[in-house]
């Protein structure tokens, strides 16, 4: 009977470690991530709002990554225009970490600016019309940005049933939120005048959290193809590199 137990044990606790490493935790300067899919560049992007059969091109998005490795610093800089209304980030996170350093948005509901130092993110949110806000907390160990998810994601060994959580910081979720991204099937991914891609799609998943996007990466490269969001039932925006 012992014996028995003693295997039964074993068994459960062997169990446990293969579903531990089956979902990883990753953080920034894992040996997960392989920054050679992070190629330096700009990619221009259609969006595209889709309701029922209505499809209609509201605006552009365009992201730029760069690299400075010699100060340790990579930057993206993302402008978006919508129905004639500007959204700027401007991201920078260690290089090769890529652990969250400085984060400035700005659009038409808000001003919102962020930097992470020596354990300490500070920052300040200015509603349209209103007055800024400081606002500041610990950061136990280097963290994500939630604005960096695509990066990470397409920095990580992507696979069917592939699923990673990690830790990000997020100012609307009220701080550190966990996350999970999961490799939910794969896709083509028909593209106007161009060769459909054969994506992975990832799913990023927040129970607090609505409106999260859905990554749509290309399987030979990890390149981000489209972007996917829900804004409201029934109503689809596509932002499908050019």
């Amino acid at each position: 009977m012992r014996t028995t137990s003693l295997a039964l044990v074993l068994l459960l606790s062997l169990g446990a470690a293969a579903a531990a490493q089956d979902t990883p935790t990753v953080a920034p300067g894992s040996e997960l991530l392989d920054l050679g899919r992070l190629q330096p560049g700009s990619t221009t992007y259609t969006v595209t709002a889709v309701q029922g059969a209505m499809r209609q091109q509201v605006g552009t998005f365009v992201q730029t990554l760069s690299v400075d490795e010699a100060a340790g610093v990579a930057e993206t800089v993302s402008e978006l225009t919508v129905m004639g209304q500007k959204f700027t980030d401007t991201m920078r996170v260690a290089w090769p970490s890529l652990a969250a350093r400085y984060h400035r948005s700005e659009n038409p509901q808000r001003l919102l600016v962020f930097a992470v130092e020596d354990g300490r993110l500070v920052g300040e949110h200015t509603p349209t019309g209103g007055t800024a806000e400081a606002f500041e907390m610990s950061v136990d160990g280097p963290v994500f940005d939630s604005a960096w998810l695509d990066d990470v994601a397409r920095a990580l060994p992507l696979a069917e049933g592939y699923t990673a959580t990690l830790t990000a910081y997020n100012h609307d979720a009220g701080g550190l939120a966990d996350y999970t991204l999961r490799v939910a099937g794969s896709e083509k991914v028909a593209r106007e005048g161009k060769a459909s891609v054969d994506a992975w799609v990832v799913e990023v998943e927040q129970p607090d959290q609505d409106e999260l996007p859905r990554f749509y990466l290309s399987k030979e490269d990890h390149a981000l193809v489209r972007i996917q969001v829900e804004p409201q039932p029934g109503v689809q925006v596509l932002i499908d590199a050019e």
